[in-house]
């Protein structure tokens, strides 16, 4: 039986996913594509790429029928308010979207609501939660643990039993070193190399990653 599935967010994120439905559509006729959803009253109504913004997440909570839900935002902070405001509608499901480029091997554990981009590289034992996006071109090491609402922005190398706390960003072509922990809520800026365990929310950037003070 097909389910609708809808997506939240009408940005570059939000299309791009569109774009990888569409695929898995034609590989699994389960998939169809029911619209955008989008907070912002001005662009409901609307069509992006061919596909209308049907409504915003209270359109989602009044659903009385199975459907899927894809959060397509990179923030993590707002993933996680529209995660829980949303759950509490029985009738949603979120599940994983994965480029058909993307090997998913046997020893790997995810949540739900994940998103995973073209050309990501995983190793062994790679553990992800809920809600994560790993955008294109990432290589993701053995044995790394990768938490709830974690952002991981194109090109990022996580080596080896490296960690990403809750709701934290390896920006843009950075990399974290074997056994580092990024805080819950630490942002990695773009081309970093981190060789240390960074604080809870926590700014950190350069080569090595050094944190910003305010």
């Amino acid at each position: 039986m097909s389910i609708p599935t809808y997506i939240i967010g009408t940005g570059g994120l939000g299309r791009g996913v569109a774009e990888t439905i569409k695929v898995l559509s034609d590989r699994d006729r389960n998939w169809t594509f029911a619209g955008f959803i989008d907070d912002d009253s001005s662009v409901i109504g609307t069509s992006v790429n061919g596909m209308e913004v049907v409504g915003d997440t209270d359109y989602l909570l009044s659903l009385n029928v199975m459907a899927n839900v894809v959060i397509a935002i990179a923030n993590p902070e707002i993933k996680s308010v529209i995660s829980q405001k949303l759950s509490q509608n029985a009738h949603l499901l979120y599940p994983n979207i994965v480029h058909p480029s993307v090997n998913l091997n046997s020893s790997i554990t995810m949540g739900i609501g994940n998103i995973i981009s073209e050309n990501v590289v995983f190793s062994a034992n790679v553990s992800i939660g809920d809600f994560a996006l790993i955008h294109f071109n990432c290589t993701i090491g053995h044995d790394v643990q990768i938490g709830d609402h974690v952002t991981v922005y194109p090109g990022v190398n996580l080596s080896g039993y490296s960690k990403m706390e809750p709701k934290s960003q390896a920006g843009t072509n950075s990399s974290i070193l074997p056994q580092v922990t990024v805080g819950e809520g630490a942002v990695v800026g773009a081309g970093s190399m981190v060789n240390k365990n960074t604080m809870r929310y926590a700014t950190v950037v350069g080569i090595p990653a050094k944190e910003m003070k305010n």
